[in-house]
């Protein structure tokens, strides 16, 4: 079944994973009810959480980009 996955990279991890993707979950399912509804009627499961560390970092290396500015890459005109 298909999902939503977020890479997430923290300043302070969350003691527990699941509990705060739960949150962001719900959250979401509360302010879109096309997302709530795709979940109650098991199209999408719930999102999957994956922490990452130095993962912007890394990847502004390997763009070149490791000056101060910095812009998420689906953010680029």
């Amino acid at each position: 079944m298909p999902y939503h996955e977020w890479f997430i990279e923290f300043e302070n991890e969350p003691e527990n994973h699941e509990i705060f993707a739960e949150a962001i979950d719900n959250a979401m399912r509360k302010q879109n009810m096309y997302y709530d509804d795709l979940i109650v009627g098991k199209v999408l499961r719930k999102l999957w959480l994956q922490s990452v560390k130095n993962g912007f970092q890394d990847y502004m290396k390997i763009d070149r980009k490791t000056g101060r500015t910095k812009q998420n890459p689906e953010t680029k005109q």
